[in-house]
């Protein structure tokens, strides 16, 4: 529920397969206005191999039209072959590469600074005014519906300064995005 809420998953036009009564495949699709976005495809074992994911993709690609979404995207894993060549065959191209970054909770910060809380209306700001256009999980609109978002401002001694913004969750954080700006000039930006 809280994955259709955030992600705006439109379920009517999502596509569930079946062989009879097996099921074989799903697809959600998730519906902005023009921007339309493929998620959680998923095939089970015995559909693969059988033109079952090309059939869920070629549905939501007329769902998204019938929509009237004139752009798609989605993220695949880049060591999963198989789904890069079944999204290039129908007709998607690499458009940027995601990174995920993991940090051990147990290794201290190394510059003095301050940091703040952002009001919700910062955290929109900052979020929409990033260059690079963010994921579908990522994008302005999810925080949007998202209540639980929350963001800090911070500032370091001789390196720099910069925001984050996440959603809190038992003992980790989710759906992270931060820029900051080092006293260099340097940016790091993270989606």
């Amino acid at each position: 529920d809280e994955y259709i809420r955030l992600f705006d998953i439109a379920l009517p036009q999502s596509v569930v397969a079946f062989d009879g009564e097996a099921f074989v495949g799903l697809a959600l699709l998730g519906l902005r206005g023009a921007e339309s976005w493929i998620t959680r495809l998923g095939v089970a074992p015995a559909g693969r191999k059988q033109g079952a994911a090309r059939q869920l993709v070629e549905a939501l690609i007329v769902n998204a039209r019938q929509a009237a979404a004139r752009h798609m995207r989605l993220e695949v894993i880049a060591d999963n072959p198989p789904a890069i060549h079944l999204f290039r065959k129908a007709g998607f191209r690499p458009w940027r590469e995601l990174v995920i970054l993991k940090r051990p909770g147990n290794l201290p910060l190394v510059a003095e600074g301050a940091v703040r809380n952002m009001s919700r209306h910062e955290i929109m700001t900052n979020v929409d005014s990033r260059r690079d256009p963010p994921s579908w999980k990522l994008a302005g609109r999810s925080y949007l519906n998202n209540p639980a978002v929350q963001g800090i401002k911070v500032w370091m001694q001789d390196v720099g300064q910069g925001w984050m913004v996440f959603q809190p969750m038992a003992g980790k954080l989710r759906r992270i995005a931060f820029e900051s700006m080092g006293a260099h000039g340097v940016v790091l930006r993270g989606l």
